[in-house]
């Protein structure tokens, strides 16, 4: 894994070196994510900076870990139906990723059905 950065400047600093500048939406939840969980925020931004350069990191290790560490704080985010990709990725693949990163299916309740159900107020 790549070294993590612990400071909000080092975080942003990463998105101006990969793209020239950090989208001020992108800052603004740096800033916030900071100031409530830094470990969780940096380990979600070497997510993100991986998606971005896949080389940067092991995602499969990363995402194991954020499950273990805090399930209660991870959605599944597919990007269905995935435009702009082509080929589009096999969705029963990603699920079958999702069973490898979160094997105790209580966690992936909470990924899949209980957390989206707290955060969008779902009944």
């Amino acid at each position: 894994m790549t070294e993590k950065p612990s400071t909000l400047d080092q975080l942003e600093s990463r998105y101006t070196e990969m793209i020239g500048f950090t989208p001020p939406k992108i800052a603004k939840r740096l800033k916030l994510g900071m100031q409530v969980d830094p470990e969780l925020v940096t380990a979600l931004e070497d997510w993100r900076i991986a998606a971005l350069t896949p080389k940067a990191l092991d995602v499969q290790e990363l995402a194991r870990r954020l499950v273990a560490h805090a399930p209660e704080r991870c959605l599944w985010g597919s990007n269905w139906p995935h435009p702009g990709r082509t080929p589009r990725p096999d969705n029963a693949t990603l699920l079958a990723l999702l069973a490898e990163w979160a094997p105790d299916p209580t966690a992936i309740r909470k990924i899949l059905v209980d957390n989206p159900a707290f955060l969008y107020g779902f009944g």
